[in-house]
C-alpha cells in the first residue's frame, strides 16, 4: 500500500513538472517600457489606461517595448467625461507623462511632457503663460492683453510708487487655451509685486466705470516658470496698490483675485 501511494505521488509530481515545462514561453530578450502618468492640478484620476488596445488599471505599469515611433494611449474616467485618445512618444525604459487641463474653462485635458519642463529662463527674468477670460475686463470683442509695468526707483511703504509710463512687456492675445510659447518678463524687485494692466486689442487701457484695471502678482525667488488663469468675476471695490498700501494714483481698480496662479516651477 505504501509503495502504491509513493508511486501515485511520483506520477502527480511528474505531471505537474511536465505541465510547467509546456507553459507559455517567456522571451528572456523581451525589453519593456515603464509608463508613469502623474496628475497636475484638479484633474481626476483615470479609471483605466489603454495602450495599443491593452487595458491597465493603474497609472504606473510595464509594457513590452516594440520598435516604433509612438504608441496610442487612451484614458477612461469613471464619469466618461474626459475620455480621449492621444499618441505619445515611444521610448525604451521610463516614460513619464503628465495629465493636466489644457483648457480650464471647458475642462479640456491633455497628456504629455510636464508643461513647465525644459523652459530656459535667463537670469533676471521669469517665463509666464496666461489663459482664461473675463468678460467684464475685456474689450467689446472679448480681446484681452496684459501690460507689464516696472517700478521706477525704490519702493517705500506708505509712499506712492512710480511705474513706467509704457509697458515694459506685454502678454498678448490671451485666450481660453494656454499659448504654445512663454513670455519672458523682467523679475520684479525682491518681495515686490509686478503690476499688470488690462489692455484691449489695440493695447489701449480697458476702462470699467471710467477707471483702469490692474492686477498685482509676485514671483518667488526659487521659481522661474509660471502659468496663470484669468477667471470670471471680480469685485470692483479695491483701488489699493499693494506695493505702497495707498490707492492707485489714477484711482484704478485692483482686481488681483481674477489672476490666479495655476502652476509654477
Amino acid at each position: 500500500m505504501k509503495k502504491e501511494y509513493k508511486c501515485i505521488l511520483l506520477i502527480l509530481l511528474f505531471i505537474i513538472i511536465s505541465s510547467c515545462e509546456k507553459g507559455e514561453y517567456l522571451n528572456k530578450s523581451q525589453e519593456f517600457s515603464t509608463i508613469k502618468i502623474d496628475i497636475l492640478g484638479d484633474v481626476i484620476s483615470p479609471s483605466a489606461v489603454i495602450i495599443d488596445g491593452n487595458k491597465y488599471n493603474s497609472s504606473n505599469f510595464l509594457i513590452p517595448f516594440e520598435e516604433k515611433d509612438s504608441i496610442e494611449l487612451s484614458l477612461e474616467f469613471p464619469d466618461q467625461k474626459y475620455n480621449f485618445k492621444k499618441k505619445i512618444l515611444n521610448k525604451k525604459g521610463e516614460n513619464n507623462v503628465f495629465l493636466f487641463f489644457n483648457n480650464i474653462q471647458d475642462s479640456t485635458i491633455t497628456i504629455g511632457p510636464h508643461p513647465l519642463e525644459g523652459v530656459e529662463v535667463p537670469d533676471g527674468y521669469v517665463a509666464v503663460k496666461v489663459m482664461g477670460s473675463n468678460e467684464q475686463f475685456s474689450d467689446e470683442n472679448g480681446n484681452l492683453n496684459l501690460g507689464v509695468y516696472d517700478v521706477i526707483g525704490e519702493i517705500v511703504w506708505g509712499q506712492e510708487v512710480n511705474y513706467t509710463k509704457n509697458p515694459v512687456d506685454t502678454i498678448a492675445s490671451i485666450s481660453n487655451t494656454f499659448p504654445e510659447h512663454f513670455t519672458l518678463i523682467k523679475r520684479p524687485q525682491m518681495d515686490k509685486l509686478v503690476r499688470f494692466k488690462f489692455l484691449n486689442s489695440k493695447y489701449e487701457d480697458i476702462l470699467v466705470n471710467g477707471s483702469r484695471v490692474y492686477a498685482f502678482r509676485g514671483f518667488p525667488e526659487d521659481q522661474k516658470v509660471f502659468m496663470f488663469q484669468i477667471t470670471e468675476g471680480g469685485a470692483l471695490r479695491i483701488r489699493r496698490d499693494p506695493n505702497s498700501g495707498l490707492n492707485n494714483a489714477d484711482r484704478g481698480y485692483n482686481v488681483t483675485p481674477v489672476l490666479n496662479y495655476c502652476m509654477s516651477k
